[in-house]
């Protein structure tokens, strides 16, 4: 699948941002559109990882429990901490194993931002490391177009301060 990066800013405002979105051109030109956008320009990434958003190394509490069928079993049960987050999901770094494909809830609250966010999400990938560490990747499933541009505005706006202090080792 490709994905196009676009230079564009909201109807209105001044602040230029950048929004990735796999599909095709056509899609992703609907998309951003939809999303009170203009497009200012457009690039094809090469995403071989599959990622499609930025990705920021933060370590924040993440609260989670298994999800099955129309009711939570022992909702957020288990607390971790994450490795970083995207606009699509997280790396939880815990210690309680999980199937891939197995749905979540999940609840994590970023600095300086008002509200929590609470969602479903799928467990894409489950690795166990020495002395027990697991690494969850979760991809959000109903996470609302308004967490979901929140997200992707702090981790922008983080990137951008971490590039305008100098530093260069790629972790925020």
């Amino acid at each position: 699948m490709a994905a196009y990066k676009y230079i564009a800013k909201k109807h209105g405002g001044d602040s230029i941002e950048s929004i990735m979105y796999a599909g095709s051109e056509e899609d992703a030109r609907k998309k951003i559109i939809e999303l009170g956008y203009i497009p200012e320009g457009i690039e094809l990434i090469n995403t071989p990882d599959r990622r499609i958003h930025e990705r920021l190394d933060i370590a924040v509490p993440v609260w989670f429990g298994v999800f099955k069928s129309a009711r939570p079993v022992n909702s957020f049960s288990s607390q971790a901490v994450t490795k970083n987050i995207s606009a699509g999901g997280l790396l939880i770094v815990g210690h309680k194993a999980m199937a891939a494909g197995g749905l979540l809830c999940v609840r994590f609250t970023l600095p300086q931002m008002p509200q929590s966010i609470e969602c479903l999400a799928r467990v894409v990938r489950c690795d166990s490391l020495p002395g027990g560490e697991v690494h969850l990747a979760v991809c959000f499933v109903n996470i609302t177009n308004d967490e979901r541009n929140a997200l992707n505005h702090y981790i922008i706006e983080k990137m951008n301060e971490h590039n305008t202090s100098g530093e260069t080792d790629g972790n925020i």
